[in-house]
């Protein structure tokens, strides 16, 4: 850890691991200035239930050391709402008060389930208040967080932001839309809520008149059994399941694929995979989960559908290969907005704004 100065005491799970945090910060990385600090947390130990008790007092022994003997003024904190998370970085949240640290809250996830009970429930609305509501400046990645954030009380600043793309990923060049324009992709965590049983049923059935189609699954996750055995039993052609993909292989799995598929009933936040299939210019079909419903223009971007079932999906596809030119159009305007407001170099910029705010504020 640096022992000089440190302006942000940056709290993120190791680079290296899968998911859309450490991707943002890994993303992120080189376009933030020398006084911000990483802290990283979690997810380095044995996998027992007492080898990761031991892990998270260690973090929070070294976090101490760190707010007694290098004085951030300001403390980051990326919590989901969810029920890991939230009591972890709570006392994370608290230690920092109790150093009299500015924090800035970035909710990363958003869970219904967890709001749901917070709603419901007196004393778990106050210990979350208590937990969090120090901080003068809460970012969250959609409006409706924004709402529920202020139904339980909370007072200060509340920014909506975006998730990340590389810059470089907006200026590949890209082979020819003739290449890759029925060629469909879903590239995601492999869970049901996220839409991939109703995207392999459109794609069965759409299959049957257009015999040149085809799909990829890129991913992992819990329900990659069922997919695959889904899959085989019901003996669906054109399929290619490509697994975890990441670096090169990710972007060569976005540069040689036509149209994104994303049609999740899931509680998203703002899900990188999209914003970098934009990028790659691809139309996009989408539901407006979380913070997708405030970036997501309909027909702008692709289609998006407000109840994702299977015939829902079939016929936002059939739309989007209906005419080649207007994926073209679409691709094109994916990727400048993106370029104009998503990719690391302007991300960073504002979440800088956001420390200097915070610093500024003398209150």
């Amino acid at each position: 850890m640096n022992k000089t100065k440190i302006k942000t005491l940056l709290l993120t799970p190791r680079l290296s691991e899968p998911g859309g945090v450490a991707n943002y910060y890994s993303v992120l990385q080189n376009h933030l200035p020398d006084d911000v600090e990483y802290f990283y947390i979690g997810n380095d130990s044995d996998g027992t239930i007492v080898g990761k008790v031991l892990r998270l007092l260690l973090d929070y022994a070294r976090f101490v050391r760190i707010l007694i003997f290098n004085r951030p003024k300001i403390i980051h904190l990326n919590p989901s709402l969810g029920f890991k998370s939230t009591p972890r970085d709570a006392f994370f949240s608290l230690l920092g008060r109790f150093f009299l640290i500015k924090t800035v809250v970035f909710f990363r996830g958003w869970e219904l389930p967890v709001q749901n009970k917070i709603n419901n429930n007196a004393f778990l609305l106050k210990l979350f208040s208590w937990s969090f509501f120090g901080s003068k400046k809460i970012i969250v990645l959609a409006s409706d967080f924004d709402k529920v954030l202020r139904s339980w009380g909370y007072t200060g600043d509340i920014v909506i932001e975006t998730t990340i793309v590389d810059d470089s990923f907006v200026d590949y060049e890209l082979p020819p839309l003739e290449q890759r324009f029925t060629k469909l992709l879903f590239l995601s965590r492999i869970e049901r809520k996220k839409g991939i049983f109703e995207v392999i049923d459109a794609f069965k059935s759409l299959k049957k008149s257009n015999p040149d189609l085809e799909l990829s699954i890129a991913g992992d996750g819990p329900d990659m059994s069922s997919v695959v055995d889904y899959i085989d039993d019901n003996n669906i052609k054109g399929i290619s399941l490509l697994g975890y993909v990441k670096g090169n292989e990710k972007i060569n799995v976005f540069l040689n694929h036509g149209v994104y598929l994303f049609p999740t009933s899931y509680g998203e936040g703002m899900p990188n995979a999209l914003l970098e299939a934009m990028a790659f210019a691809m139309p996009v079909i989408t539901s407006p989960a979380g913070g997708i419903a405030d970036l997501f223009e309909d027909k702008k971007m692709g289609c998006l559908i407000k109840n994702p079932d299977s015939d829902s999906v079939k016929k936002a596809i059939s739309e989007v290969l209906s005419d080649k030119n207007n994926q073209m159009v679409i691709g094109k305007y994916n990727r400048n907005y993106i370029k104009n407001r998503c990719v690391a170099s302007k991300v960073a910029k504002r979440l800088i704004n956001v420390y200097d705010s915070l610093i500024k504020d003398t209150n």
